[in-house]
């Protein structure tokens, strides 16, 4: 106490004009009016410059607070998202195909194709080269095997089912390797096959049509009559580029893919609805052939 004493005692002329420098500030800031708006601009200045750094220094004592905060703010957006959960949809679209009965042009109207809407859970697109799509749709749908399967806004071929259980099916894209597709040129009608070469997500190869075709790029490819699960006509893609294959003397057609692998969350599962009439006719058929010979 009496070093503070001793240390005011040994300053005091300082301290008295310091004191009286203060009183005749405030008398001139007070009383006029320039130094008065001068003196509170460097004011907010200097508290605001002041609240700034206290606001840096409170932000980062709380910065894990925060972070914590919106993780879980995170969190709660995500798992409110529409696609986490599950829609069913059980609507079915059917089609109708007019069959020749005799030779005389009569016809009926037949029920052949059958479309159920299905949405995509889970797809890839270049996994080891054997991509494949997972649907919200199986048996208990009406859903089973060897059924096409088309984007449900392009109607583009994506694939076609090789296994499907109560709830879910898995689809066979044309982005696999196994992947053997029946098709043609829209514009002539020549017969061919699509296949996958392993190499990119948007073009497939169409092989087995001859070189004396007259194709150019830019031309059709749709599917052909020469299977019982696909459709005729179905949209598969169109020509972007064409060489010849020296070994067969056909053409190797590079097909750009209607359907977006990329962004495919709907499709349509199309069912033959006189598939297994048709194959067993062809059984019958080759049963008979082969009980002749």
């Amino acid at each position: 106490m009496r070093n503070i004493f001793l240390f005011f005692r040994r300053f005091s002329t300082f301290f008295t004009f310091l004191f009286l420098q203060i009183i005749c500030l405030v008398i001139v800031f007070r009383f006029n009016r320039f130094h008065h708006a001068m003196g509170m601009t460097v004011a907010n200045k200097v508290t605001g410059a002041i609240h700034e750094q206290y606001n840096k220094v409170q932000s980062f004592l709380t910065l894990r607070q925060t972070a914590d905060s919106l993780v879980k703010r995170n969190a709660e957006l995500l798992n409110s998202k529409p696609q986490n959960y599950l829609t069913v949809d059980t609507g079915v679209k059917e089609i109708a195909d007019y069959i020749p009965l005799d030779t005389l042009g009569n016809m009926k109207k037949i029920l052949q194709y059958v479309y159920r809407p299905a949405t995509v859970i889970y797809h890839t697109t270049n996994d080891d080269k054997q991509n494949y799509m997972m649907i919200s749709r199986g048996t208990e749908n009406g859903i089973s095997t060897d059924m096409a399967v088309v984007g449900a806004e392009s109607n583009a071929v994506v694939g076609k089912v090789i296994y499907a259980d109560a709830k879910y099916a898995y689809i066979m894209t044309m982005l696999h390797m196994q992947s053997v597709i029946p098709a043609k040129l829209k514009s002539t009608g020549e017969n061919g096959i699509i296949s996958w070469d392993g190499k990119s997500n948007s073009v497939v190869l169409m092989k087995r049509i001859p070189k004396t075709t007259e194709i150019k790029k830019g031309d059709t490819i749709v599917t052909s009559n020469s299977s019982d699960i696909f459709q005729e006509n179905l949209l598969i893609g169109t020509i972007a580029d064409f060489s010849e294959d020296k070994a067969s003397g056909n053409y190797i057609i590079k097909v750009k893919t209607s359907a977006n692998f990329n962004r495919i969350n709907y499709v349509n599962v199309i069912e033959n609805m006189i598939q297994k009439d048709l194959r067993n006719t062809l059984k019958n058929a080759q049963n008979t052939l082969k009980n002749k010979q």
